[in-house]
């Protein structure tokens, strides 16, 4: 009998050999386990942030195309207005021309069926036509048309 349990505790001297090491292998792998979840944990949050970068740089993408085309459309206005207030200049340069004709037929004939007048008023309608060419003088159309700045109010 004393063969069988010398041969039983050597058996358990090996049994309890293999579990320790059993043991430690399951303790590396519940490590192991822990440290793989932490890296995936960071992985899965790297991940939401990268999407959530997407999507934000998605939106600032369609920001950034709606403002280049406010910006043509913009300058697509700039243009029409700028020939409209050319034309506009041109007709009020027309609309001039016509008002002197106008005026030069006027006082033309004034002085042809009046030939009793006094220098005083010969030079008054000599005055009055050198203001009328003025006045109506045409503007240069091709000059920029800057805008007139509203009026300020004095601050207290």
């Amino acid at each position: 009998m004393s063969q069988i349990q010398s041969e039983l505790a050597r058996l358990a001297a090996q049994l309890t050999v293999q579990v320790q090491g059993l043991s430690q292998s399951v303790a590396a792998l519940s490590r192991k386990q822990r440290r793989d979840r932490a890296l995936l944990a960071w992985t899965i949050s790297g991940l939401f942030v990268s999407l959530v970068a997407l999507v934000l740089l998605g939106v600032v993408a369609v920001q950034a195309r709606e403002a280049g085309q406010n910006a043509d459309s913009a300058r697509t206005l700039s243009e029409s207005n700028r020939v409209a207030a050319q034309l506009t200049c041109e007709a009020n340069n027309q609309s001039r021309a016509v008002q002197v004709q106008l005026w030069t037929y006027v006082l033309d004939t004034v002085t042809t069926n009046n030939t009793k007048l006094t220098r005083e008023q010969a030079k008054r309608l000599a005055e009055f036509r050198t203001y009328v060419q003025k006045v109506f003088s045409p503007r240069d159309c091709s000059l920029p048309i800057t805008p007139t700045p509203p009026p300020t109010t004095p601050t207290r």
